[in-house]
Order: C-alpha cells, then structure tokens, then sequence
C-alpha cells in the first residue's frame, strides 16, 4: 500500500521489490550475479500466475533488462548508492525521487545509513497482524520458494519481526517511521509527515489508495496455541509499542 502511495505521486517512482539497493559495496560481478540470480527465483511464467500478474512480471523483466544494460558502464567499480540512483534517474527521467520497496532493507539500515542524499522510510505493524499475513502467504503463494521455509513458523516470524523493530530503534534518527494503523485510520497527518521528510507536496499522494481493512486480522486468522509464543517473543516489544 505505501508503495502505491509513494508511486501516485508526481515526484516519486519507486520499482517493486528489485533489490538493487540490498547489495552496495560488493563488485560489479558480485552485485549483478546476486540481482539476477533474486529475479530470476521470482519466475517469470508459473502454473497459478494470472494474467495481470504475468503481465507485471513481463514488464519487470523488461525493467531489468534495461537496468543491467545502463549498468554496464560500471563494471570496473564497486556498486555504491550513486550507481544505482544514476541508472533509476534516468530509466525515471522526469521523478525526482527515485527508489525501490523492499522489506528486508530494514535488516541492512547499518549498512544503508552510511549513504547521504538517501531516503529511508520504514513501515511497522502489528506483530500479531505481521505473523497471520505471513503465515498465510508462507502456505499459499510463497509455498515453494526457498525463502518460506523460514517464515512458515508464529516464531520464526515474531523474532524476525522483533530484530526489525530493534534495526528501527537503533536508527531511529536515520530513518522515517511509519505505523501501519495509523496510516490506514488517518492517513492525511501520517502522509503530511511523510512529504515533509521527502520535501514533496502532501496534497499530490493518492489518500484513495489507503484502506483499513487489514487491522486486527490475527483475531480470526491466528489459534490461541499459535498467539501463545508470538507474546511470548514478541510480547515486550509489542507493549513497548503500545500494541498491548
């Protein structure tokens, strides 16, 4: 949802979860090698694709062409956040903000603070919330990929989410914050916030894009046997937070 806030802005496109930022600092060789290999997991034509979905993956391969021809000019280098920001400006030409949406950045902040003229929104929710999505997604569409087998568990997933609040902490002076509920209960404050860190007009993101409806899920999508150890881990962050 924050994605497609930030994309119905006139000054920002962001791409959808390519990764391009995760890997800064390894080689040329190094840096495209892991790209590829990320998208090419993502495959591009499977059984239970629709056709919209297809589509998009066909329109991001395409993306990634591009990209990785622009990119060649740096071969001799070692990828730094100026290289990547380069090649999106002018496949973007026209926004002034440029970037990508990928979760896990949060788990690379030690690494992703040391670069200037970088924007880092972060996006937190309700741990309970968190692990009934996941859950879900670990079952159904991410069922197979490599990655599910560590995100299939209410554990697993409360301690990942718990050393992501921990990252947010630790940088809270480096980043831009943003809790889910709010955004979704009211969004104009939670998006005035966001503009004026971005220095962007408030009034030119699409607040029709924000719906509520994702709140509080885990009452009828999680068992009190799976809520146990989510508390169990999670339960201190969550109070800290004001969830409980």
């Amino acid at each position: 949802m924050l994605w497609a806030i930030c994309n119905s802005h006139p000054d920002i496109r962001l791409s959808f979860e390519f990764r391009n930022f995760a890997r800064l600092g390894e080689s040329y060789t190094d840096y495209l090698a892991r790209l590829q290999k990320s998208w090419w997991e993502w495959d591009l034509a499977g059984k239970r694709h629709t056709a919209p979905k297809t589509m998009h993956k066909a329109y991001n391969a395409v993306f990634l062409t591009r990209y990785l021809r622009k990119f060649r000019r740096f071969s001799r280098e070692t990828i730094q956040a100026d290289h990547v920001r380069e090649v999106l400006a002018e496949l973007w030409s026209g926004y002034r903000i440029v970037g990508d949406k990928f979760p896990p950045y949060v788990h690379r902040l030690h690494n992703l603070v040391q670069h200037d003229r970088m924007y880092r929104v972060m996006i937190y929710r309700d741990c309970r919330d968190v692990v009934q999505s996941t859950l879900l997604k670990a079952d159904t569409s991410w069922k197979g990929k490599h990655f599910a087998q560590n995100l299939n568990t209410p554990e697993k997933v409360a301690k990942r989410w718990v050393k992501a609040i921990e990252k947010m902490e630790i940088f809270s002076a480096d980043i831009h914050a943003i809790r889910y509920e709010e955004l979704v209960t009211d969004p104009r404050p939670v998006l005035e916030s966001l503009a004026t860190y971005l220095h962007v007009d408030p009034a030119q993101f699409d607040h029709n894009i924000v719906r509520p409806t994702s709140i509080g899920k885990f009452e009828h999508g999680l068992s009190g046997e799976q809520l146990e150890p989510i508390l169990d881990i999670a339960g201190p962050t969550l109070t800290r937070l004001g969830y409980l």
